[in-house]
């Protein structure tokens, strides 16, 4: 969105629907966010992630909080690139900073999940730390669905 009107209707249009308020009255149920200054999501792209950018470009505007899009581009794939073009472009839309991470994980031949969730962890928790160091309270959001393990 260019202009703050489009943008605006687009986040009128994500709070009207039944996915906010249903994740919004889970987070207050269990305080998720309680004390948290500054959210950083990890942010693939996918479907899930992409609903829980949507959700917190408006939780961030009612409840005052900063939130960073954080996309880990893990060298692993052809789609590489224009998976972190797409993130970008969604941010971008949803007024949402994000910050992409290049890592080169090709050389590695075994056990290539697991070394591509630590890397990714690893460069989300640098980031909250730059954020702790500039004493703000942050923490790091992912979003799965029920076939997934949580990380």
């Amino acid at each position: 969105m260019d202009d703050g009107q489009g943008l605006g209707r687009v986040l009128g249009s994500i709070k009207k629907h039944p996915f906010y308020a249903s994740v919004a009255a889970f987070v207050a149920r269990y305080g998720l966010f309680d004390g948290i200054e500054h959210l950083y999501l990890a942010y693939s792209g996918g479907a899930d992630s992409t609903a829980l950018l949507a959700f917190l470009a408006v939780w961030k505007e009612e409840h005052h909080v900063r939130v960073t899009a954080h996309h880990i581009q893990h060298g692993l794939r052809d789609s590489d690139q224009w998976d972190a073009e797409v993130a970008e472009d969604n941010a971008k839309r949803l007024g949402i900073p994000i910050v992409v991470t290049q890592l080169n994980l090709g050389h590695i031949t075994a056990n290539i999940e697991a070394e591509a969730r630590r890397a990714r962890i690893e460069a989300l928790e640098g980031a909250v730390k730059a954020s702790e160091r500039e004493n703000e309270n942050a923490a790091i959001v992912t979003a799965h669905h029920g076939d997934e393990n949580i990380e």
